[in-house]
């Protein structure tokens, strides 16, 4: 008998030992099963349709993802230099796209091998969504956003913070 050790991401492994579960065959079955189909018909049992991407095609699409981010986020910031009040539904469109970035540039991030400086430019992102739900009257039901001196002051620097981490991570 041979051994096989095998490094699969937790959240397949996690998917497929439920299905596994439910049809009550064990991994080493599952396992022996495919291998047997793949010894006796020389392919594999499906069409092969992943495309691979190296640690350099990864980390170019979390930085174009967190590159999006900076431009909504400097255009939100054309926004608010432009008067102390803001319409409440603009503010909480910029809101969600950012945190739909975030969530995007998250997931990501548990693909990337080198994750310390990838990380350290999420959370100035992150610190940019803080900053916003932090502004005064911000949430749903607000028609309008007043926001503050010391408030927008927050924000230019959270944004200067996230722009600088992102240039030294590219």
């Amino acid at each position: 008998m041979a051994t096989i050790n095998v490094r699969i991401d937790d959240a397949i492994k996690m998917t497929a030992d439920e299905v596994l579960k439910n049809l009550d065959v064990s991994q080493t079955q599952a396992i022996t099963a495919f291998y047997q189909y793949i010894a006796e018909n020389k392919k594999l049992p499906f069409t092969a349709l992943m495309s691979f991407k190296t640690q350099d095609d990864l980390l170019k699409t979390f930085n174009d993802i967190l590159s999006e981010a900076l431009a909504i986020a400097l255009n939100l910031q054309v926004w608010i230099n432009k008067s102390d009040i803001i319409d409440g539904k603009i503010i909480q469109k910029y809101y969600r796209r950012l945190d739909s970035y975030y969530s995007s540039a998250k997931e990501q991030l548990n693909f990337l091998e080198s994750r310390t400086k990838a990380a350290q430019v999420l959370n100035a992102l992150n610190k940019i969504l803080t900053v916003i739900v932090d502004f005064s009257n911000f949430g749903y039901g607000y028609e309008q956003v007043k926001i503050s001196h010391p408030e927008k002051k927050e924000f230019e620097s959270s944004l200067f913070d996230f722009e600088n981490r992102l240039k030294d991570s590219l």
